[in-house]
């Protein structure tokens, strides 16, 4: 885990971790862009979800650290 809190994705997460998360933020996207993310996130052995939410805290991370 990182200082964001995030895990690598071959760090497992139990279930009560999962239902830790409360806040929901809804992305919208186009048919290729949804298509690069769900291979993107298979790729790594994650849902879309966990893939958007790793790439947007790493990414903000980088942006606050500079």
């Amino acid at each position: 885990m990182d200082a964001v809190g995030t895990r690598s994705p071959s760090q497992s997460r139990s279930g009560s971790e999962t239902r830790k998360r409360e806040k929901k933020i809804d992305v919208r996207c186009d048919d290729i862009e949804d298509a690069i993310i769900k291979r993107a996130a298979a790729a790594e052995g994650l849902k879309p979800a966990a893939y958007l939410r790793l790439s947007a805290l790493e990414r903000a991370q980088a942006t606050l650290a500079s």
